[in-house]
């Protein structure tokens, strides 16, 4: 199987004021360069409610207590570093409570090639009877409405050891893009930081700073493993 694409989206979960946010706020603190300034453009603004942006690699977005930055192609690090750029220049006021480095890949496959992924990390063997007819169901062709087999199977690592609290996340799952069938290989790289006595996170300004500070030290970790584990689940099929 061979990776067909590969996205990226950082998502940040806390408290945000979508005024702070703008292609005219972006230019001034050179948040990013002119050729994303000249093909920039607003989906949707209203000021303190939501600001979307977006441009020839993806979008920034901002809407109750959630930013977004999706990046559709490499270099991925224009996600980290516009989100620290605006949170640290454009809305020092912004409290950030979790954070998602959130990576997916799309494999190019045909049925059999699918199919195989699928019993592997989900084998039909070890659900009983049921397991046999879905095995035995595998042998229909993959338009006949009688075709089973896995649709999606997941794995979590709890806390790493990088992290005060969190967790990282894998999902594979037969899709379709674009007309082409395949695999989909999700990765979320959970970040956020621990709780307090009366159960609730951390809200306060050095939490934010924290978060950003594991931002900026992790992300490329991030995304080297998160590209390794896809390749590493892909390959061992």
């Amino acid at each position: 199987m061979k990776l067909d694409s590969s996205t990226l989206s950082l998502v940040l979960v806390g408290k945000f004021s979508p005024g702070d946010f703008s292609i005219e706020s972006f230019v001034k603190t050179h948040s990013i360069g002119d050729e994303d300034a000249a093909q920039a453009r607003y989906e949707a603004f209203v000021r303190d409610q939501v600001c979307d942006i977006r441009f020839h690699w993806g979008k920034f977005a901002v809407v109750d207590q959630k930013l977004v930055i999706e990046v559709n192609e490499a270099p991925y690090i224009r996600a980290s570093d516009l989100a620290l750029k605006c949170l640290r220049e454009l809305s020092q006021g912004a409290v950030v409570r979790q954070m998602g480095i959130n990576y997916q890949a799309f494999f190019a496959a045909n049925s059999e090639e699918r199919d195989a992924v699928g019993r592997r990390l989900v084998p039909p063997k070890n659900w009983g009877m049921w397991g046999n007819q879905v095995a035995e169901s595998l042998n229909f062709g993959i338009s006949d409405p009688r075709h089973g087999g896995m649709t999606a199977a997941a794995l979590r690592q709890g806390k790493p050891d990088d992290r005060p609290a969190g967790h990282i996340d894998a999902r594979v799952e037969p899709a379709n893009r674009d007309s082409v069938w395949g695999v989909l290989v999700s990765i979320n790289d959970h970040y956020e930081m621990p709780k307090g006595r009366d159960g609730k996170l951390v809200p306060d300004r050095t939490a934010t700073g924290t978060l950003l500070d594991a931002l900026e030290e992790a992300f490329d970790k991030s995304v080297a493993r998160s590209i390794e584990i896809a390749r590493q689940i892909m390959e061992a099929t």
